[in-house]
This record gives structure tokens, C-alpha cells and sequence, in this order.
């Protein structure tokens, strides 16, 4: 850290403590019952993390969808659907758009369609609430970024931190990226240390769960991302391999963007990369320039690829941009050793 990001950081540091202070208050009046929370009869998973930032809650969320579908139960995902124009319970259909119902809840549609119910709502309580008259023995709630929003009491809590980026070595906004206090993690019942390298050793893993402290009722996992075929943005049945000769063009507006253009680097021949902020909206300036980088590439036909959840939002904007190009989503996935895979599964299933 440089002076001035010292100098900064004690500008900031009161604010901080304030926004800590106050984290910390509205926690407490939780855990002594002061304020109420709503425990749903039906299983309640809850996906969240401590800090700001990509930390896979999605994968995490889709991961937990597809393993609870295979074991036969009735899934409902809720998610505040960040960016929406949209207010209040929304049931997602696939004729919505970003716009309505916002990129992740639809992403979540798109891959599960009818398989899987996926619910915006701001007030996650009230979502729940709402749903009560659907629910049977097999109903199971996942709840997407909801570790922060003490209105709901999850019967099992995710927490997850990046592995180059972990909760215990930040510091509160603004100083850091954390929304409430570290001892925040305390009301996890599982621990996710998301985007690991694939040659994540034993002693690494030992180190961080010395870290992070991790309490008797609280078990740890590591994952790293795994990264599968291109998939046509507007054709699910449309997907290729890339390969070093792939000439490629890549744009994204996700909060940590660096393992996606270093995937994409190492596999194809990447051309030139676009960064836009996270959950950022598309404009036709956006598109304009992404056209003119490919002209300016002089490269027949290239493969452009982006986010899944980019793609959400873009198929709402420039149809006739999505269809002329070679446009492409990255799918990533949760990827757990075998040895962990079985024993988180079997966590989850536990309390299902």
C-alpha cells in the first residue's frame, strides 16, 4: 500500500466504524430476538458472503439447484434481482428480460427452465411468505445473496470468500469491501473458499481454515471453477470448443473479471478484451464499440464471448447484433475433489 492509499485509508477509517457500528447493532437486535426473523417450514438454504464482490454465489446457487433436482425435491431460488426496474414478488419467465427481473434470477431460468421456480423479491421474507400455499415435503428454498438479510432464518447458511480474496483479511467499507464485521461468519454453518487453484494443496487448506477460525458447528470446502463449451447466447443447442487457434474477442461487466480472461487467454487466441463494470447495463454506444473493435481486428468472422449473465442482458438489446455475430457465453460451474463433492453433498442433502 502507497502513502496516499494510507493516507486515504485514515480518512475513511471513522466512516468505517460507524458503518460497522451500526452493522453490529442491527445484528445483535437479531440474534437476541429484538427484531424478528421468519423461519420457513421447508429447508432453507442461504448463499451469501461477507464482502463485496464476485465471490461465485451464482455457480454456488446453480450448483445447489441442479443437486437438489436430481434428488427428486421442489426447488424455488430467490433472488432480489439486482438492477431490475421491477419492484415487489415477480414469479421469472423465460419471456422476461434483464431489465424486469435481472440477469442472475434469469440466468437461473434459462438453465432450469420449468425444472425450477425462481422468484424476485426484494423482501425475501415476504417472498417466502407468499409462497407458503405451493409448498410440499419435498419444497427446498435457495436463496441467493441473502447471508446480510437477517429477515430470513436459513435452516442451513453458505458463506462464501474468494480464495485470493479472503473475508478475514479485509477491513469494513469504505476502507475495505466488507458489509458487516468479520465476525459475521459465525452464523455459517458451511464455508466455501470459492476460485482456488486446481493444484490447491492440503497445507494451503490448512492454513486458511487456520485463518479464518472455524467454530465446532461450522465445516469448510474448497472449490475452484470449472469452465465448459462455449455456449450460443441465443441457441442453447449451438456450442463449441474453443482451441489456441480460436481467434476470440471478449467483453464482461462482472465484479472480478481477471479468471475469465485468464481462462480464455490460456485456451484461445484472445484478441482484445472489454471490461465494463459489474451488472452493468448495455447501451447501443456499448455495442458500437464493441463492432468497431472487431472491424478493427481485420479478423474474418471472429468468436465473441462473454458472460452468462452479460448474454442475459444483452439479449434484450440489439437483437439483430446478437444474431449476425458469432456470440457466445462462457458457462462456468462449482467444482468441488471428488472427496469433498461427496461429503458436501451429503452435508446438504442432510438437511434437505
Amino acid at each position: 500500500m502507497n502513502y496516499h492509499s494510507k493516507i486515504i485509508n485514515v480518512l475513511l477509517s471513522p466512516i468505517a466504524l460507524l458503518y460497522g457500528a451500526i452493522t453490529t447493532v442491527r445484528n445483535k437486535l437479531y440474534d437476541w430476538g429484538i427484531i424478528k426473523s421468519y423461519s420457513p417450514t421447508p429447508p432453507c438454504i442461504v448463499v451469501g458472503n461477507l464482502n463485496t464482490g464476485g465471490t461465485g454465489k451464482s455457480p454456488m446457487v446453480e450448483y445447489l439447484i441442479e443437486l437438489l433436482l436430481t434428488h427428486h425435491k421442489q426447488v424455488t431460488a430467490i433472488s432480489r434481482g439486482y438492477g431490475r426496474a421491477t419492484k415487489g414478488f415477480r414469479e421469472v419467465q423465460l419471456t422476461d428480460t434483464a431489465t424486469n427481473v435481472g440477469d442472475e434470477p434469469l440466468q437461473f431460468k434459462h438453465l432450469f427452465n420449468k425444472q425450477c421456480t425462481v422468484i424476485v423479491d426484494e423482501k425475501r421474507a415476504h417472498a417466502l411468505q407468499q409462497l407458503q400455499s405451493t409448498e410440499t415435503k419435498a419444497t427446498v428454498y435457495v436463496l441467493d445473496d441473502a447471508l446480510q438479510h437477517r429477515s430470513v432464518k436459513g435452516s442451513t447458511n453458505i458463506l462464501l470468500t474468494a480464495y485470493n480474496d479472503l473475508f478475514v483479511n479485509d477491513a469494513m467499507l469504505p476502507v475495505g469491501n466488507l458489509r458487516e464485521n468479520k465476525n459475521g461468519y459465525e452464523r455459517a454453518n458451511i464455508i466455501v473458499v470459492t476460485k482456488c487453484p486446481a493444484n490447491i494443496t492440503a497445507i494451503d487448506k490448512n492454513i486458511i481454515s487456520k485463518r479464518i477460525q472455524l467454530l465446532p458447528h461450522q465445516s469448510i470446502f474448497f472449490s475452484s471453477i470449472l469452465y465448459a463449451n462455449l455456449v450460443s447466447v441465443t441457441d442453447a443447442n449451438n456450442t463449441i470448443e474453443l482451441t489456441k487457434t480460436t481467434a476470440i474477442i471478449s467483453f464482461s461487466g462482472i465484479a472480478n473479471d481477471t479468471p475469465f480472461v485468464n481462462y480464455l487467454q490460456e485456451k484461445a487466441n484472445l484478441l482484445q478484451h472489454i471490461s465494463f463494470a459489474d451488472h452493468h447495463n448495455f447501451t447501443t454506444i456499448d455495442i458500437d464499440k464493441i463492432i468497431t473493435i472487431i472491424a478493427q481486428n481485420n479478423i474474418h468472422n471472429p468468436v465473441i464471448i462473454t458472460t452468462h449473465k452479460d448474454g442475459m442482458r444483452l439479449l434484450q438489446l440489439q437483437a439483430d447484433f446478437i444474431t449476425k455475430i458469432q456470440l457466445y457465453y462462457l458457462p462456468t460451474k462449482m467444482y468441488f475433489s471428488p472427496n469433498e463433492q461427496q461429503q458436501f453433498n451429503k452435508l446438504i442433502l442432510q438437511q434437505c
